[in-house]
């Protein structure tokens, strides 16, 4: 088998991205590549700093609600991604195979394909967490025609079900598998023994990972009001936009059966002993065609999941019978699910077998379909 030097693009370190990095680089490692890790930071936790390549990467501006200043941050988003993508070009080895942790990161709208060919001169993959259109106002402009590129030889996908509507950019589709990090549960984490003995035998329902809008937290703590506080407890934990920090002030800190943690979970062990200390996980995001990694953890600690209805959450669900599926802006839906989580404790779900199926091992099948991609339509 032959061994690749593979680069690894992945600037930004959020939520479990850090974690996908550091399981793609051990993965590659140990089938024998050499391997470079192109991140924003010179340190990462997990990753021999001898393997990283320290790059600058501007970050795209969250588009405004309507109106022609969400047209100009387009076209300036538009700017900033010719921009990175320049600088990768001059500042990465020629010698390697380019893969794109989060390829998503790098697709813009109005980006053509010429330009594209142009700035990624080398053969690349990459991993697209949403492979959906979202925007059917923008007819035959597509910001996955980054991957009818000459020199994009493969896309890995989380999502089983995408196909179809992928093969019209690039034929060569992977499937990931949706891992998540199996660390020892840290039960000294002191939130974790704060929740229990507040909790006092409520059922517990969290949300946990860093938070904004579309987290759906709003749901869940208008939900609150609809169920008894005598019956179940909330907990929301994680780092929170500033501009929503008076509404968990007034509608959920002060709540005798709910448990706010205002900061980044510091390591996944503790993540996982918040997951586990809990009976429901709540993961019913805004407007997310996506998957979770809240899919993975659900199934290693067999944990109910409310998840939002429409997309790729609701069908994994619904296959493996993980939980339920609501609409996002309905807290009273919320409660129902909840009440019905409660009280099917006898249901049968296929926790073993959606984590057999995403299990880490299968990622390095994943890797090498990757490297053979390479070297075929190279």
């Amino acid at each position: 088998m032959k061994k690749e030097h593979i680069i690894l693009i992945e600037p930004d370190l959020t939520g479990h991205h850090q974690m996908y990095l550091c399981h793609f680089t051990e993965a590659l490692l140990r089938a024998g590549h050499k391997v470079t890790v192109c991140s924003s930071q010179p340190e990462i936790e997990g990753i021999d700093p001898s393997l990283i390549l320290t790059v600058k990467q501007k970050k795209a501006f969250a588009l405004p609600s309507k109106g022609w200043l969400k047209k100009a941050v387009i076209l300036l988003n538009l700017y900033l991604l010719i921009r990175n993508l320049y600088y990768l070009k001059k500042k990465l080895p020629r010698n390697g195979k380019w893969f794109f942790c989060c390829i998503d990161t790098y697709m813009h709208v109005l980006m053509p394909l010429w330009l594209i060919n142009r700035l990624l001169p080398l053969p690349f993959s990459g991993l697209l967490l949403s492979p959906y259109r979202m925007d059917k106002k923008l007819f035959h402009l597509d910001r996955r025609n980054i991957l009818k590129a000459k020199n994009c030889k493969s896309v890995g996908v989380l999502d089983v079900f995408c196909r179809e509507e992928l093969e019209v950019f690039q034929p060569h589709i992977i499937h990931f598998p949706d891992f998540t990090d199996a660390a020892t549960p840290d039960y000294t984490f002191a939130p974790v023994n704060e929740i229990r003995e507040k909790a006092k035998g409520r059922i517990i329902i969290a949300l946990v990972g860093s938070l904004s809008l579309r987290k759906g937290y709003r749901t869940l703590i208008d939900s609150i009001k609809h169920l008894p506080s005598t019956d179940y407890f909330f907990v929301i934990a994680g780092k929170l936009d500033k501009p929503d920090q008076m509404y968990f002030e007034d509608l959920f800190q002060k709540k005798e059966n709910a448990f706010y943690y205002p900061h980044p979970i510091p390591t996944e062990s503790d993540f996982n002993a918040l997951v586990d200390s809990c009976h429901i996980l709540y993961a019913a995001y805004v407007h997310f065609s996506q998957s979770s990694n809240m899919l993975a953890k659900a199934s290693l600690f067999r944990k109910p999941l409310i998840v939002n209805k429409g997309y790729y959450m609701e069908k994994i669900v619904r296959k493996y019978n993980l939980g339920l599926a609501i609409d996002p802006d309905n807290p009273e839906a919320c409660a129902q699910a909840i009440r019905t989580l409660t009280h099917r404790d006898t249901e049968k779900r296929l926790f073993e077998a959606y984590y057999e199926a995403n299990s880490l091992d299968r990622l390095y099948a994943a890797f090498q379909e990757v490297v053979d991609s390479y070297i075929v339509k190279s």
